[in-house]
């Protein structure tokens, strides 16, 4: 209860730091970080005067429809990350439905210092790194898309049927014979946008696909190791599963060289880093160690 009211008294009442902080990041020029500063704060009305009320109004208009605003763009990021109605219904079904809309995909501001830091740690090919910049990411509109619960598994691949079990993920595949499977059905690989989307909704400040850090009782360990620890955690707001704790999945989009293909989410064998929502890698097209899911219209059930 004391942390509660004390996370109000902050959020309700900014300090003077945190007010010219907030004031700093609000610029017409950068709407991106204009609405993310804006958002860690109540009532930013109460200190913020007309012309920096008119630059937030008028980037809400340039980047998100803003009658869902409140719905994709909460307020603070104690009391506005709530689960999406009824999300964890889809928990046992073999789709999940994602909702159109206005959504955020790459990094926000905040968590960029972590990736520019992890750049120089880590140790990744050059075009990899080319392909994860250290800049923010941007606001997307995207029409409402169905994805599998879970990577589409050995069973479903042999019988053609979307099942909601978690048995073996398909593997040893192609990046163009897992697309054609996903297309004679009806649908696709998802896009980028669309598995970052799934993986996160609303939820900005979720850098893994389980959450916002590495699990307690893994952080003594290594991926390998910990591996089943994350996987009962590794569920997304919409109740989309094992999204960073089985394997690399297969994604449509980010303009790749000739000969490779993007995959998102990283494998039981991977470093943490390649967990990160943001975080995409490059593979051959023919590797044959990653799994994918299938995205399909509303209108269309396979």
């Amino acid at each position: 209860m004391f942390f509660l009211l004390l996370s109000l008294l902050i959020f309700s009442n900014p300090s003077e730091k945190i007010k010219i902080s907030i004031r700093q990041n609000i610029t017409k020029e950068n709407c991106t970080k204009t609405l993310f500063f804006t958002y860690f704060a109540e009532n930013p009305e109460s200190f913020l005067n007309k012309q920096e009320l008119e630059f937030i109004k008028h980037c809400e208009q340039k980047l998100i429809n803003t009658s869902t605003i409140k719905k994709v763009a909460p307020p603070s990021p104690f009391f506005g990350f709530k689960f999406p109605p009824n999300s964890l219904k889809f928990k046992s079904n073999p789709l999940v439905h994602i909702p159109g809309g206005s959504w955020f995909t790459g990094w926000i501001p905040r968590q960029l210092p972590y990736l520019e830091k992890k750049l120089k740690t880590m140790k990744i090919s050059r075009l990899n790194r080319k392909f994860n910049p250290a800049k923010t990411g941007k606001w997307i509109k995207a029409k409402a898309f169905k994805i599998t619960t879970w990577e589409i598994s050995q069973n479903s691949y042999k019988t053609k049927k979307i099942t909601s079990n978690r048995s073996k993920a398909k593997t040893k595949l192609s990046f163009s014979q897992a697309q054609n499977f996903c297309q004679k059905l009806g649908g696709n690989l998802p896009t980028e946008i669309q598995w970052e989307i799934a993986a996160r909704s609303s939820q900005y400040q979720r850098l893994f696909t389980w959450g916002e850090a590495i699990p307690l009782k893994c952080q003594e360990k290594t991926a390998q190791e910990c591996n089943s620890g994350k996987a009962r955690y590794d569920i997304s707001p919409w109740g989309v599963q094992g999204m960073g704790s089985r394997v690399s999945e297969w994604v449509r989009g980010g303009n790749p060289p000739q000969g490779y293909a993007l995959t998102k989410g990283g494998s039981n064998k991977s470093s943490y880093f390649w967990n990160i929502i943001p975080i995409r890698k490059l593979e051959k097209v023919n590797e044959n160690n990653i799994g994918f899911r299938c995205v399909f219209p509303i209108t269309k059930t396979p």
